[in-house]
């Protein structure tokens, strides 16, 4: 990450604790820590959801909309299915 720095700095901002900025070249393929899993037939209802209520939404000046007002993103609710996680091996700074 080329900004690390700046992502430490507001790390400690937000926790008030020490945030390690960590700017390694190598890192592994796959770097997902972990993934929520939900059900396609959960996530087609959200989506045809947010198309109605985008229908009759108010549009800004330049005729596109906003993000959804907070009733409508109170109304979205998904169960997580599974939780997929893979191990990682990454290079501390005694390996830099």
């Amino acid at each position: 990450m080329a900004n690390a720095n700046e992502i430490a700095g507001w790390i400690e901002n937000l926790t008030s604790r020490k945030c390690l900025p960590l700017t390694l070249n190598w890192k592994p393929t796959r770097q997902a820590r972990g993934c929520l899993v939900y059900n396609a037939a959960d996530l087609d209802q959200i989506r045809n959801y947010l198309r109605k209520q985008a229908n009759t939404a108010p549009k800004n000046k330049k005729g596109k909309l906003g993000s959804p007002p907070a009733a409508v993103l109170a109304q979205i609710t998904a169960k997580p299915f599974g939780f997929i996680g893979l191990q990682q091996t990454w290079q501390n700074r005694e390996l830099a």
